[in-house]
């Protein structure tokens, strides 16, 4: 007969964990939960509870993450079709002392590091105690899902597994710190060099990993927030952590500068017909396949081709569109694809409306908000804003400071330029298409006026330098389109409709408020995405020159090979890599140049070496 075990009550705070006969007759959670790596250890994995992963593949008899009976659909992988990404896990038992169907009240895992998707009422992660350094909650459940300061002066335990995950400590070099891990600085604390003058301070991230000593002696301020922030250095406190990209409260429109995280079905849907799909069911010559798109015409990248592009059996190809029979009970939104996420806050809505009420320049007083309602109810055609002018918006509000004023607005539409062209016809609206594809809507003339810069949203196959073998498409799917953008900062998306913030990396805000880089598509497309326009290499650069970080070693390592060696047999030249036009556009505007200039070239040097920056940029 098998041996039912219960779960500890006292879990992590449990006094007899060293005690295998209690361990036997009692079940404890793990506290790197599915990420420990002795989860296949059969010893510890009978001993201890292990969170379900979220990706698991190649199923075996023995699982260590299982419950008797359980069977979860666990989603995995990053196949185009998402309904064949979903497998059920076998059930089974372990050493034949099976764990009860019903797991802990709260299975706890690691602390929470998907700060985007993060809910701190419902994720199984642990954050910060929100009571910060004046928590009195000692029960075991508190502590168990809330990490907070270890109040010892000097503490003797950093090197007990168990105390480190349950506490931060203050980081014994420091200064002189050199650990950048997400496991180093989710712990331990370090001394930001900013002190009290940082301008980060703000941002819930930076505050939570950095302590900002006040340059006050004998402060008179004794407020909890303030000795949180700016006298941790005497007591090890740590300021609250909650997720700076989903809201204290849960209305979307309570105004306040964090983001809520909205639930996908409850926006408007902006697509009806099945043209402009991100993509739907169909049937080609009796087979199911999928519309993608449209085929972009091989001789004029401005129009298409009276040819969709179906997905079948793994493959594009583009045939006659009446030759399809589509079923329009199945058309996809724009933000379909699961890893998209959606943001909304009203004073970031508020000031997206001050820029939608700026005036087109040439269309005789229509503003740039007329101009995209007519697009969307006259036409029925989604216009996104996107690039520079969302994010700079998120950033300012996030951060407390004053949005500012755009001098043009990128866009992505989903149609042809050609036909963006003959819609600005009827409307008579001036402006110009372009042979690359893009279109400018307006003509500035005076100073308070501005244009709309853009061109259609690619679907697959469509970059500056692209598979000719293969169809080219555009279409309206904002998750295949980050392959050509060049970074997660530069894929953020304003939805004006819905007045959402669309982030198809699910990382995009995040890395704008971090200032971080990283590079928007998986790692198995890395090579693809550089070669399909390899100025994006050149973009990172001057995105460093402003401040911006790389979010690893290897994505550091992956560009700057990419400039020096190639990349899979293909270098690129500065022409290729648009060199002189980053200099002159990127740098070499605005205020300050020479030290935008000086900036820019540091940055180049210490990647690159002196000798490779001057064969792309001679004299610089």
């Amino acid at each position: 007969m098998q041996a039912y075990r219960h779960y500890c009550p006292h879990d992590y705070y449990c006094e007899y964990k060293q005690d295998i006969n209690h361990l036997q007759q009692y079940i404890h959670s793990c506290l790197d939960g599915a990420n420990c790596q002795y989860v296949y250890d059969v010893a510890h994995a009978t001993l201890f509870y292990h969170p379900q992963p979220v990706y698991y593949n190649n199923h075996s008899n023995y699982n260590p993450y299982q419950t008797q009976q359980c069977q979860p659909t666990v989603v995995f992988g990053d196949s185009d079709d998402e309904e064949d990404d979903s497998h059920w896990l076998k059930s089974g038992s372990i050493n034949a002392v099976t764990t009860p169907t019903s797991p802990p009240i709260r299975p706890t895992k690691g602390l929470c590091k998907h700060r985007t998707q993060c809910s701190t009422g419902s994720c199984t992660y642990r954050h910060a105690c929100p009571s910060g350094s004046t928590c009195k909650d000692k029960s075991s459940t508190h502590r168990r899902d809330f990490v907070h300061c270890c109040d010892k002066s000097t503490c003797t335990e950093t090197n007990d597994h168990v105390h480190t995950k349950l506490h931060w400590h203050k980081c014994p070099n420091d200064a002189t710190c050199q650990d950048q891990t997400d496991d180093h600085r989710d712990y331990f604390l370090h001394t930001c060099k900013y002190g009290s003058d940082c301008r980060n301070v703000s941002n819930q991230i930076h505050a939570a990993r950095y302590y900002h000593p006040c340059k006050t002696q004998n402060c008179s301020d004794k407020s909890q927030l303030h000795r949180d922030f700016f006298h941790s250095g005497e007591t090890p406190l740590i300021p609250q952590l909650i997720n700076p990209f989903v809201a204290l409260t849960v209305s979307p429109t309570t105004p306040h500068k964090y983001l809520s995280l909205v639930d996908k079905n409850t926006l408007t849907h902006v697509v009806s017909n099945w043209h402009y799909a991100a993509r739907a069911d169909a049937v080609y010559k009796n087979q199911p396949c999928k519309f993608v798109g449209w085929e972009v015409n091989p001789h004029d990248k401005c129009s298409i081709t009276q040819k969709v592009v179906i997905s079948m059996n793994g493959s594009y190809m583009a045939v006659n569109h009446p030759d399809i029979t589509v079923d329009t009970t199945t058309i996809q939104q724009p933000w379909h694809h699961r890893d998209v996420k959606v943001f909304k806050n009203q004073k970031i809505a508020d000031a997206m409306d001050v820029i939608l009420k700026t005036p087109v320049g040439g269309l005789h007083n229509q503003t740039m908000g007329t101009v995209m309602d007519r697009l969307y109810n006259r036409h029925s055609i989604c216009t996104f804003i996107i690039g520079g002018a969302i994010r700079d918006t998120i950033i300012s509000i996030c951060n407390n400071l004053p949005a500012q004023p755009c001098k043009d607005i990128d866009i992505g539409f989903s149609t042809s330029a050609t036909e963006m062209e003959a819609i600005m016809q009827k409307e008579n609206w001036i402006g110009q298409k372009v042979s690359t594809g893009r279109i400018e809507i307006g003509r500035v003339v005076q100073k308070n006026e501005i244009t709309l810069e853009g061109k259609a949203i690619n679907s697959f196959n469509n970059d500056m330098v692209s598979d000719h073998h293969k169809p080219q498409c555009i279409g309206n799917d904002l998750y295949v389109e980050n392959v050509y953008r060049d970074f997660t900062i530069g894929a953020i998306w304003y939805d004006p409709v819905n007045k959402a913030i669309i982030d198809p990396t699910g990382h995009g805000v995040e890395d704008a408020l971090t200032m971080k880089l990283r590079i928007p598509v998986p790692k198995n497309l890395w090579p693809a995405w550089v070669r399909g326009n390899p100025s994006k290499l050149m973009r990172y650069y001057k995105h460093r020159a402003n401040g911006y970080t790389a979010i690893d070693q290897e994505t550091d390592d992956f560009i700057t090979d990419c400039v020096t060696k190639g990349c899979n047999g293909k270098t690129f030249s500065a022409n290729e890599m648009n060199c002189a036009n980053t200099l002159s556009k990127g740098v070499h505007v605005g205020h300050n140049k020479d030290q935008k200039k000086q900036n820019f070239k540091k940055v180049l040097v210490d990647s690159l070496g002196h000798q490779k920056v001057q064969q792309l940029f001679p004299g610089l």
